[in-house]
């Protein structure tokens, strides 16, 4: 490849040179962008994905919120209390499954898709529809291959 603004014969005139400069720029970034295919190739090394941590401190927040939910149900009646119950069991289990999820464990990520599918059912069903945009954003963001592959 030759220097802009000269040529196997010498110097060269203006429209030669920003034809050559136009080339010579478009090797130099074609070389550095990565195409399809090429050095793109999911894996489970390196670090977590941002997402996948942002979305497993939500999840344990809103854990924490279901167990102190629960427990705050446990001083009404029969119902109530069971009510209370449900709410702690499934709070626990997602602070396990957040866990699970910031060690990219694959039952965490099974465990996390199916939770957000119930959420999402049951915010349709409620007409909530923050947690229908939320759910379904992250059960969207787990399913791209590159962020499922780090589960595998």
């Amino acid at each position: 490849m030759t220097r802009p603004g000269t040529s196997k014969k010498g110097i060269i005139g203006p429209q030669e040179y920003w034809t050559t400069s136009f080339y010579c720029l478009e090797e130099e970034l074609l070389t550095e962008i990565p195409m399809a295919g090429e050095g793109t190739q999911p894996s489970r090394s390196g670090k977590r994905p941002f997402g996948v941590t942002l979305i497993a401190v939500l999840e344990f927040l809103l854990s924490v919120i279901l167990l102190a939910a629960g427990i705050g149900l446990q001083a009404g009646g029969w119902f109530l209390s069971a009510m209370g119950l449900v709410l702690v069991a499934i709070g626990l289990a997602g602070i396990f499954l957040c866990v699970g999820l910031l060690n990219l464990r694959s039952w965490a990520w099974t465990g996390v898709v199916v939770l957000d599918i119930v959420a999402l059912i049951i915010s349709l069903a409620n007409q909530g529809w923050p947690g229908v945009v939320l759910s379904l954003i992250i059960v969207l963001y787990l399913f791209q291959p590159d962020i499922k592959a780090r589960f595998s």
